[in-house]
């Protein structure tokens, strides 16, 4: 290392290196300190959109409950429709804008207007929600098909390899389908598998299930068995 006689070549070599040097630091500096400060702010920013969603969210489900009331229900359900498409429009990457599309589909389904009811549930899909919600959305979604006579669409959603949670449930829309195509077999088998994986999993069975299955007449092939 280079010595120096007196403090005053130290303080001309200090001069000197920062002279040469200095800009390159304050430059890192001002970067450094700007990723900070952007990160921070990007952080405020995402918090106070989540917050925002959260009272739009909130505000919708409590018009949602208030649409019960036969006295409410136009203007209440006007109000779903205007805070969830919203919620929709700016805030889609967020699961309250997925769950306000649920809601709004459900309205869609008891005005009996199912083409709207789909494009709500599809769209969900097309945000690659995560895989309980996709699942419960294809469930959904096979439902409103079966009131189109989608048949074969709706079978397909559902052979999809689903949570056995939800299967439960899957089965027994697909008994429903085959029931609906004239399928008894296959309807049969679809419930009784309802019945089997509600079993295996621990959940207490559907008697609604197992009243559908016992109203069915026992098909030729399970009968030669």
């Amino acid at each position: 290392m280079e010595s120096y006689a007196t403090e005053e070549q130290q303080v001309e070599a200090i001069k000197k290196w920062f002279k040469e040097n200095g800009a390159s630091i304050l430059f890192t500096i001002a970067i450094v300190l700007s990723l900070v400060f952007g990160w921070q702010a990007w952080t405020r920013s995402q918090e106070d959109t989540q917050q925002t969603a959260s009272v739009l969210y909130q505000d919708m489900i409590e018009a949602l409950v208030l649409a019960k009331n036969p006295t409410e229900t136009e203007k209440q359900s006007s109000t779903v429709h205007h805070l969830g498409e919203q919620l929709i429009e700016e805030y889609s990457d967020l699961q309250y804008a997925h769950f306000a599309a649920l809601a709004i589909a459900k309205l869609e389904v008891e005005k009996g207007n199912f083409p709207a009811a789909v494009d709500r549930l599809k769209w969900v899909l097309d945000q690659k929600a995560d895989k309980p919600l996709e699942n419960v959305v294809k469930v959904r979604l096979a439902r409103v098909l079966t009131e189109q006579k989608k048949y074969d669409e709706a079978l397909v959603l559902l052979a999809d390899p689903l949570d056995e949670s939800i299967r439960v449930l899957a089965e027994e829309v697909k008994g429903d389908i085959y029931l609906q195509m004239g399928e008894t077999y296959d309807a049969r088998m679809a419930y009784q598998r309802s019945i089997d994986v509600a079993t295996s999993v621990g959940l207490q069975q559907d008697g609604l299930v197992q009243m559908k299955l016992d109203d069915l007449a026992v098909s030729p092939e399970l009968a030669v068995e």
